[in-house]
């Protein structure tokens, strides 16, 4: 019953600060990105999380594209990844010239403030 106050339940458990969340277009979901370098998901109805993506350096923003249904992740080893949650491995991988800190998606939009401005 929806009383306007939030209900507390235990985050995911990373072995680092989490830096970006994000919901699923549903609301069942919960997506988070680590300076432990790794994605993961929350299934807020039976309280898991899961692993759902990695890279080799923390995950700053975590998206999720419900359009295409997949995840978009960015990290500071300058890559922006996509990920289906069908395999273990990013259906794509995109290099970028600098380290990305700010980024946002909408729909088949993306923008990526990198720090060589370029």
């Amino acid at each position: 019953r929806a009383t306007g106050r939030g209900v507390q339940r235990p985050p995911p458990s990373h072995d680092g600060p989490v830096l970006s969340a994000s919901w699923s277009a549903d609301g069942a979901r919960v997506y988070t990105g680590s300076a432990d370098k790794t994605a993961k998901v929350w299934d807020l109805a039976t309280n898991q999380a899961v692993q759902c993506a990695a890279h080799d350096a923390p995950v700053k923003d975590v998206f999720w594209c419900a359009e295409k249904n997949f995840l978009v992740t960015a990290s500071w080893d300058n890559t922006i990844k996509f990920w289906d949650g069908k395999s273990a491995a990013p259906g794509a991988t995109l290099a970028l010239s600098g380290t990305p800190y700010a980024v946002d998606v909408r729909g088949k939009l993306m923008v990526v403030a990198t720090a060589d401005r370029k």
